[in-house]
């Protein structure tokens, strides 16, 4: 839940309640901004072993390593801005639309009759 370690409480609920709104169906958008913000607070408690601030301070780190092998002395100022909260609800959104439609693709499965099972992704033919 890196987004109680990026965010305000109220801005996780906020980022949530925007991605329920377009992800899941009216019927099933039933919890509050609020009440999401509190369930992502609960959820992070849980995974705090995991350590996300010292998985962040890794990755900014190398972010500047890949900077430097390119010789740049500095790291450009807006690759480490505050991120919106309108810039992350739509990062997640088109990061949830691309998983699901891998998901779709990698359970693309067909058994022909009396031959092998087979993975069949885009463009690829049947055997």
């Amino acid at each position: 839940m890196c987004l109680t370690s990026l965010f305000k409480h109220s801005d996780t609920g906020t980022i949530l309640a925007r991605l329920c709104t377009k992800l899941c169906s009216h019927s099933a958008n039933v919890s509050s901004v609020s009440q999401l913000a509190d369930v992502a607070k609960l959820l992070a408690g849980k995974v705090d072993a995991l350590g996300f601030g010292n998985l962040l301070a890794k990755e900014v780190t190398r972010v500047h390593s890949a900077y430097e092998a390119l010789g740049h002395t500095s790291v450009p100022a807006k690759l480490l801005e505050r991120l919106s909260i309108e810039f992350v609800t739509d990062m997640l959104d088109k990061i949830s639309h691309g998983l699901l439609s891998r998901t779709q693709d990698l359970l693309n499965i067909r058994q022909p009759r009396n031959g092998p099972c087979g993975w069949i992704g885009p463009g690829s033919v049947s055997p």
